[in-house]
């Protein structure tokens, strides 16, 4: 991926501290430092960005607050197994599919977690649960 391209999707994002976490992290990549831990997404950090997507999936999921943990972890896990079996893999033709919603957002932040940095992937509801309660 070319530094421009880099550049246009931080200009594309619609949340002004999320483009500022990406430019912080563009910026120390360019002075040398591994993407990875630029925007802090190594080991422990990466683990914690993927959880706190699979919370805003969920709370994206429950605007009104209606459903129970065990529910709403039973959506979050819909959701991932839509867009990881018909969004992810569509992601180099449909380019700005990827994140064209705050839900997808979450679940492309969750998958980019996942397969990019090493974290222990979770897909069970079991497992969503236990995220969503801590």
């Amino acid at each position: 991926m070319s530094v421009a391209r880099l550049n246009r999707l931080v200009e594309a994002v619609d949340d002004p501290e999320l483009q500022e976490w990406l430019r912080g992290g563009l910026e120390a990549w360019r002075a040398g430092e591994d993407l990875d831990r630029a925007l802090g997404l190594s080991g422990p950090q990466a683990t914690k960005a993927r959880d706190a997507a699979i919370r805003r999936c969920a709370d994206l999921l429950d605007r009104d607050g209606a459903l129970s943990t065990w529910a709403k972890a039973g959506h979050v896990e819909a959701a991932m197994k839509h867009y990881e079996g018909v969004v992810w893999p569509r992601r180099y033709s449909l380019p700005k599919r990827l994140a064209d919603t705050p839900l997808k957002a979450a679940l492309h932040e969750w998958m980019t977690m996942e397969t990019a940095n090493g974290v222990r992937p979770i897909r069970v509801q079991r497992a969503l649960y236990e995220i969503l309660c801590f």
